[in-house]
C-alpha cells in the first residue's frame, strides 16, 4: 500500500505550513497513475460509488484506454457531499510549482512503475524502501530493524511516537533540493 503522510512531521519543523492535498483521501495501488495523469484526472467529474463501506468511495474514471479508473477513499468524511467539497478544496490548492511526491514502497512496487514517476514534473520526489534500488536515484534505503516485530516494516513507530523512517531522513534537505 502507498501512503502520503509527512505533513504534520514537515508542519513541526518548519516555520510555514505542509498543505497536502490528499491528507484524508486514501488511495490503493494506482497512485502512479494519478501522479503520472494528473491534469486528466483532475479534470474528471468525481462519481460516488454504492458499497458497503463506512466512508464515502469516490471514483475518477479512465479514459478506457492507457489511463484506469481510480477509486478514492474519502475516510475522513461522512457522506458524499462532504467528500466532494473537501475534493474541491483540495484540488484548487494544488501548487504545480511547489509539488512533492513521497511514498513508501510497501507493496511490491515495480521498478518499471518508479521509472514511470520518473519524468512526472515536480520539485522532488522520493521513494522510502526496504530494499536498496541503485536504479532509482531518488529511492532511500531503509535498513530492516531486527528488533521490530516486522524487521522490513520502517513505518513502526518508537517509544516516542516517532516513526523509524523519520530518524533516516534530511526533511530540510528534501524540501530544499
Amino acid at each position: 500500500m502507498l501512503q502520503l503522510h509527512w505533513r504534520d512531521h514537515l508542519s513541526q519543523i518548519g516555520e510555514t505550513v505542509f498543505i497536502s492535498n490528499y491528507k484524508h483521501v486514501y488511495k490503493r495501488t494506482r497512485f502512479f497513475a494519478f501522479c503520472i495523469h494528473l491534469d486528466y484526472y483532475l479534470s474528471q467529474k468525481l462519481e460516488f460509488l454504492v458499497c458497503d463501506s463506512p466512508y464515502p468511495v469516490g471514483q475518477l474514471r479512465g479514459d478506457n484506454d492507457s489511463i484506469p479508473s481510480i477509486s478514492l477513499y474519502f475516510n475522513h468524511d461522512r457522506d458524499p457531499e462532504t467528500a466532494k467539497a473537501n475534493w474541491e478544496k483540495r484540488k484548487a490548492r494544488i501548487n504545480r510549482e511547489n509539488l512533492y511526491i513521497i511514498l513508501y514502497n510497501l507493496s511490491g512496487v515495480t521498478l518499471e512503475q518508479l521509472r514511470e514517476l520518473e519524468n512526472v514534473p515536480c520539485k522532488n520526489k522520493i521513494v522510502l524502501t526496504q530494499v536498496p534500488l541503485p536504479a532509482v536515484s531518488w529511492s532511500l534505503y531503509i535498513k530492516p530493524v531486527k528488533t521490530h516485530k516486522d524487521p522490513y516494516n520502517y513505518l513502526e513507530k518508537d517509544f516516542w511516537g516517532r516513526r523509524y523512517f523519520e530518524k533516516k531522513i534530511d526533511y530540510i534537505g528534501f524540501l530544499n533540493q
